[in-house]
């Protein structure tokens, strides 16, 4: 069972970035990136303006995800802006989050959906994380358009941080399964279709951006499959 809330130069994908890095062929290098950013996520207050709120990492820095704008060696800092609806949805589906990890609702899983040009994944999905991190919360980030999820959490106010390129097998892996509980967070960013993803075979409480079309459609068939 799920919940939908409706919100009316190319980056290089993480195997580019590896192919050009000092450590070539090594993931070690992505995931202190990673890590690097979703600290300064996690650490970062929000700006309150009229429309928005903001968050500035000041200095220059990765940032995961396809569609994320920003590479590392931006001369501007990386500002993200998000929307009132937005921690709107957030706080709702925290809620939802938080019956579904004392087991006292069946609803496991929330979509954001709404039309390209929004933000839903450059805005909305990292509000999302930063709030559960924040919290000190595990976060399972699936980029769908790189393959890779990002499996996140906090030690000692540390965010620390590990990649893996996702396959049929990721979410039945034992790597997954000790991850994967119904406090962890599994955060989706489809790109035509949701990859490898497996909604029933895991406990995490699942959030979804997409458009309101084939995507949505597409993610219907994917929980009545189950």
């Amino acid at each position: 069972k799920y919940e939908k809330a409706t919100q009316g130069e190319k980056r290089k994908s993480i195997s580019d970035y590896e192919r050009g890095s000092e450590t070539k062929g090594k993931r070690s290098n992505i995931d202190a990136d990673a890590e690097e950013f979703f600290q300064a996520l996690r650490d970062t207050q929000f700006t309150k303006g009229t429309a928005m709120q903001l968050v500035r990492i000041t200095k220059k820095i990765f940032v995961p995800g396809h569609r994320a704008g920003w590479i590392r060696g931006s001369k501007h800092p990386v500002t993200l802006f998000y929307r009132k609806a937005f921690s709107e949805a957030v706080r709702r589906f925290r809620e939802r989050h938080q019956l579904h990890r004392e087991g006292k609702s069946s609803i496991d899983c929330c979509i954001l959906s709404g039309q390209s040009g929004i933000a839903k994944s450059v805005a909305f999905l990292l509000m999302y994380i930063k709030v559960a991190l924040k919290n000190d919360e595990k976060v399972a980030f699936y980029s769908v358009p790189e393959g890779i999820l990002y499996c996140i959490y906090v030690e000692n106010g540390t965010v620390k941080c590990s990649t893996s390129v996702v396959t049929p097998l990721t979410f039945h892996s034992e790597e997954w399964k000790s991850f994967d509980s119904t406090s962890t967070h599994l955060v989706v960013d489809p790109e035509n279709g949701f990859g490898h993803l497996n909604v029933n075979v895991t406990k995490a409480f699942v959030v979804v951006a997409s458009s309101p079309n084939k995507e949505w459609k597409q993610f219907e068939k994917l929980l009545k499959a189950g």
